[in-house]
C-alpha cells in the first residue's frame, strides 16, 4: 500500500516539475531571439505580464556588448522582447544606449 502512495506522489511531482518547465520555455526562446539581433544577452528581467487565454509577458534583456571608441553606429544596451502565451516571441524595440553629458 505504501508503494502506491509513493508511486501516486511520484507521478504527481513529475507532473508538477512538467508544467513548471512548460511554463519557462519562454525564457530560452527569448535568448536566442535577442541573440539572433546581435545582442548577447547577460539578464532578462520581466518588464510586464498579462494573465488570461491571451497572456503575453514583456521582457527586457540586457546586452553585452563590446565598447568600441570613434563608432557612428547606434548601439542597443538592451531589446524589449514580447511572447505570447502561445509561445510566439517579437521584437518590441530596441532600447538605445544613453549618451553621456559633457563636453
Amino acid at each position: 500500500m505504501r508503494h502506491v502512495v509513493f508511486y501516486a506522489m511520484l507521478v504527481g511531482a513529475v507532473s508538477v516539475v512538467g508544467g513548471v518547465s512548460a511554463a519557462h520555455a519562454g525564457i530560452w526562446d527569448v535568448r536566442e531571439l535577442a541573440r539572433n539581433n546581435n545582442c548577447p544577452p547577460t539578464s532578462i528581467t520581466p518588464t510586464q505580464q498579462t494573465l488570461g487565454s491571451l497572456g503575453q509577458t514583456t521582457y527586457r534583456v540586457a546586452c553585452s556588448l563590446v565598447k568600441t571608441q570613434g563608432s557612428e553606429a547606434p548601439t542597443a544596451e538592451a531589446l524589449l522582447i514580447q511572447c505570447s502565451s502561445s509561445g510566439l516571441c517579437t521584437l518590441v524595440r530596441p532600447l538605445p544606449a544613453k549618451e553621456e553629458k559633457g563636453e
